[in-house]
């Protein structure tokens, strides 16, 4: 997977034609396998939009395509397309990748923090939410927010490592759960 990844991040460096990025991401048959590589590859416009076009074309959820693609448009500071892309109101939609995206669009923690709340009886994937939750509540000194979605999480990741990793980051900031 990895591989692929960095073929694509290559021929982005290069600045080559998007049909060139199209063309290696055709390679992926099926769409979990699509939002498997995600994670690998680095963010860019282009390479977002060609993955969301693969996606439609693999017949996935369009909410989790136009998550991404407004994730990255995000990362990029514009803000004005990504909310095009999922609407200034919370989607209707149970899919988490487009719901975050939703909410990473008011900057202001503490706005972010009360979007990202609201999608969690929404999305379909709480441990994701629940870590944004985490990771934008610690970085900016909620600390009473923070603490409450690492207690979420510990008591609910099932993976020893990654649960253990929570425990640490707790530990580490002087917290009790």
């Amino acid at each position: 997977m990895s591989r692929i990844a960095e073929e694509i991040d290559a021929l982005d460096r290069r600045g080559v034609h998007w049909n060139d990025i199209l063309t290696v991401l055709r390679r992926i048959s099926d769409a979990e396998t699509l939002w498997t590589l995600v994670p690998y590859l680095a963010p860019s416009l282009p390479v977002a939009r060609m993955v969301y076009r693969r996606a439609i074309e693999l017949n996935a959820s369009e909410d989790r395509a136009r998550g991404y693609l407004a994730t990255i448009h995000g990362f990029f500071a514009d803000d004005e397309t990504a909310a095009a892309i999922t609407g200034q109101q919370m989607p209707s939609t149970r899919d988490t990748e487009l719901l975050l995206a939703w909410a990473s669009l008011d900057w202001e923690a503490d706005r972010h923090i009360a979007r990202l709340q609201s999608v969690l009886p929404h999305a379909d994937n709480l441990r994701r939410v629940w870590g944004a939750i985490a990771s934008t509540a610690s970085r900016t000194g909620r600390d009473a927010v923070a603490v409450d979605a690492y207690r979420w999480l510990i008591a609910h990741e099932t993976d020893e490592k990654e649960r253990n990793r929570f425990l640490s980051i707790v530990r580490e900031r002087g917290w009790s759960i």
